[in-house]
């Protein structure tokens, strides 16, 4: 409840080289698993028109809210290709559990 996972097109198959998902509570969930032993990332934690190389487009909070919204939900989960299906299952486990 409160996360969301990436969606395939029906008739594709993914080739993910990050495994992003979304969640409410992604602060509370990324320090539930660090506690846990299961690193994750924060990838683009900053909206990119809030980012220091476009302060001279002028942009603030609030401009582009759904940006910032999802800036404040994404949560990469380990993904590498040595990856046992054991792994993915604790990885799996732990998000469901925080």
């Amino acid at each position: 409840d409160g996360v969301e996972t990436p969606r395939e097109l029906v008739g594709t198959d993914c080739v993910y080289h990050l495994y992003v998902i979304q969640a409410d509570r992604r602060d509370e969930l990324q320090a539930y698993l660090t506690r846990h032993n299961i690193a994750t990332g924060l990838h683009y934690p900053i909206p990119l028109h809030l980012q220091e190389a476009y302060t001279q487009l002028g942009y603030r909070p609030g401009d582009f809210p759904k940006a910032e919204k999802v800036c404040s939900t994404l949560l990469l989960l380990p993904l590498h290709a040595y990856m046992s299906e054991d792994e993915q299952e604790r990885v799996i486990e732990e998000v469901l559990k925080g």
